[in-house]
């Protein structure tokens, strides 16, 4: 179906009455055309429906399917424009990546009772002070927003349950994060001046948190609080070398370790009973797995790489090992892997 051709923004006209359950998804990146062509209109009038989304760029102007996404929200509001619209065009036309704060922003979105914000690539915005008192937002992605210093702004966000802060390379702590009780899923991936977590404490619901990349990584003692967690991704957190935080993740499903050249042993994963999936790929400086010794839910163990490794019989009592990939270990003599073979004949070895 052709596109509308894009439209002049609308005049401000008198308040009008707006849709109760409309969810607002602002979208502040810019996003290239051909990924959104694919969508027809009626699909977009269909997801809009279920939670109206208002997809916004810098670049909003040149962009078609802007039309399309604005013609699908209007039914939403059944009388045409309001006072909610006129200020996400204000938005829409705002150039997301010279914004230093959020002042712009809140006010459309504490009308409508924004539950998702999307604020990715803003390189030059450094606070997040105007969201505070956002209380029904949920979820929150400002990845790439390179100048960002501090969380401070979201301290207080009692219903978020989902942050994203990949790539903001700026961001030296994250202790505006205490006290979020119900975030669940946190990225912070990127995060390249991240020294530590301590602001990670109290964060008793989180499940999932990526740590990827995060290369001024120091320690992981603030992990200690978030008990819950059952999936942590460190990799290549190249200074990283004390995982002692790590010992209290009884939940700990899914462990990847890899790339983290400062590591030399595991013997604080030695508590994890429910870890079942465990990569410490390139851990160059690796001497011995002796820490995953009885871990009983063990099934998948990844070593490849593992240059310093020189002994690795501990595997020998893991009751649920099912595969090992131990390519790229040269210190591992070929008569110590065959007796482990014999030894765990049911494992799949790479």
């Amino acid at each position: 179906m052709t596109l509308p051709s894009p439209a002049q923004p609308p005049a401000p006209g008198p308040k009008r009455r707006r849709w109760g359950r409309v969810v607002l998804v602002v979208v502040l990146a810019a996003i290239t055309v051909p990924a959104w062509q694919i969508f027809t209109y009626q699909r977009a009038v269909r997801q809009l429906r279920e939670a109206g989304i208002i997809a916004v760029s810098e670049n909003v102007r040149e962009l078609a399917w802007w039309n399309t996404v604005r013609e699908a929200w209007r039914p939403l509001l059944q009388t045409g424009e309001s006072e909610a619209e006129t200020d996400v065009w204000r938005m829409a036309h705002a150039k997301t990546s010279e914004l230093r704060n959020l002042d712009v922003v809140t006010p459309a979105l504490r009308r409508v009772g924004a539950r998702v914000l999307f604020l990715t690539n803003c390189r030059t915005l450094q606070n997040l002070d105007a969201l505070k008192g956002l209380a029904t937002l949920t979820r929150l992605n400002l990845s790439e927003c390179m100048a960002l210093q501090n969380v401070d702004g979201i301290r207080g966000l009692a219903t978020l349950t989902d942050l994203n802060l990949s790539g903001c390379g700026a961001l030296q702590n994250v202790d505006g994060l205490k006290g979020l009780a119900t975030l669940t899923d946190l990225n912070l991936s990127g995060c390249k001046a991240l020294q530590n977590v301590d602001g990670l404490d109290g964060l008793v619901a989180l499940t999932f948190l990526d740590l990827s990349f995060c290369e001024s990584l120091q320690n992981v003692d603030g992990l200690k609080g978030p008990t819950g967690l059952k999936q942590l991704y460190i990799v290549h957190c190249k200074i990283l070398g004390n995982i002692d935080g790590l010992k209290r993740l009884a939940l700990l499903e899914r462990l990847y370790l890899g790339h983290c050249a400062k590591l030399q042993d595991v013997n604080a994963l030695k508590e994890l009973t429910a870890l079942a999936d465990l990569s410490l790929r390139d851990c160059e400086s690796l001497q011995n797995v002796d820490g995953l010794k009885g871990l009983p839910a063990l099934k998948a163990l990844n070593l490849e790489g593992c240059e310093s490794l020189q002994n690795v019989d501990a595997l020998k009592g893991l009751p649920a090992l099912e595969k090992v990939i131990l390519s790229g270990c040269p210190k591992l003599s070929p008569e110590s892997l065959a007796a482990l073979k014999a030894a765990l004949p049911n494992v799949v070895w790479r």
